[in-house]
């Protein structure tokens, strides 16, 4: 059973070998054995330094906090789901996994959406992402973000920027965990050839706008051999806005990505990993996180723009289609859907 916020900070939920628990203000997920939460629930907090301090994303271990780690490891639904709210965009990027462009489906009616929102409060899911496409292209996006907070949702909006207001991003700041700002180069020519439009300078506008109506801005960089060397500059950019989360994402071998990848190229991992180690000691201010080349990020779980709900092995190209929510197949609460 999903619990409630403990110390102000943390959700969390019950799983046989102990419990997950979400950083609410850092958006990062831990696991912590039976032992432990009852260690932490009696105020022994010490061992937990590094979730509790405000660079979480520096942990050394990576998901399983304290001493006392499980012999197993299971869980009775997953923890975080990708909601690809529309597949329509503002833009037509040489790298979207999911080959979103403006003549794209636009996606599920609202009520259809308030439905499977609240599947995924009752199903215990920790952790909501709700992108697209571009989710802001929809005139309902603010009615959807409401109606996630009402239910107890949190969810992070992941956004390419360019259409942002500062009415918009104030609602997002009450009522969303991160605002996931995608920058990807500072560089016009590499913009417009990465993205397809010319809308670097909405994109830096409005992310400085952002950070000033104190949004919990974070920024998201897709690496290919186009912007690699600009990563630096990238960092300094975010350090003088005054951003703290930065997260550096591998190209994911899907949609338009993989017809373009010769085009776009990628970078070494262990190059890569270099460079980011090299970004950590120069920025120790900014919590960098890296993703693409675990096994467990080759994963993920999503809800696409027609309702489906599917599991995407990016390691095998394989699509696993599970349930499709919008015709009633998973949940018995929607008989009269």
């Amino acid at each position: 059973m999903r619990g409630v916020v403990v110390l102000d900070r943390f959700d969390y939920r019950k799983e046989s070998w102990g419990y997950i628990l979400q950083d609410k203000i850092h958006d990062r997920i831990w696991g912590i054995s039976d032992q432990n939460w009852y260690d932490m629930l009696n105020g022994n907090a010490s061992a937990y330094e590094d979730i509790l301090s405000s660079h979480p994303y520096r942990h050394k271990g990576w998901f399983f906090i304290g001493d006392n780690k499980p012999e197993y490891f299971d869980i009775s639904v997953p923890i975080s789901i990708s909601w690809s709210l529309t597949d329509q965009c503002n833009s037509r990027c040489l790298f979207c996994c999911n080959d979103a462009d403006k003549s794209k489906n636009y996606g599920i009616e609202t009520n259809h959406i308030f439905r499977i929102l609240d599947e995924v409060k009752a199903w215990g899911i920790m952790r909501l992402i709700i992108g697209g496409g571009e989710p802001t292209v929809r005139h309902d996006i603010s009615n959807i973000l409401l109606y996630a907070h009402d239910i107890g949702l949190r969810p992070a909006l992941a956004t390419n920027g360019t259409m942002l207001t500062k009415e918009f991003v104030n609602l997002v700041k009450k009522v969303c965990c991160t605002l996931q700002i995608s920058l990807d180069t500072l560089n016009r020519d590499t913009y417009c050839f990465l993205r397809g439009i010319d809308a670097i300078d909405d994109l830096k506008r409005n992310i400085y706008m952002a950070v000033e109506q104190a949004a919990p801005v974070r920024i998201v960089t897709v690496v290919t051999s186009k912007n690699y060397f600009q990563l630096d500059e990238i960092a300094d950019f975010i350090f003088k806005a005054g951003i703290r989360q930065w997260f550096i994402f591998r190209m994911l071998q899907s949609g338009r990505a993989i017809d373009n990848a010769a085009q776009i190229g990628e970078i070494n991992s262990l190059e890569l990993m270099r460079k980011i180690h090299k970004l950590y000691v120069s920025y120790p201010d900014i919590d960098i996180f890296t993703w693409g080349d675990g096994e467990a990020d080759q994963v993920s779980v999503y809800v696409e723009s027609n309702g489906n709900i599917i599991v995407r092995d990016y390691r095998q190209g394989q699509l696993i289609k599970l349930n499709d929510i919008e015709k009633n197949i998973i949940s018995r609460s929607l008989v009269n859907f």
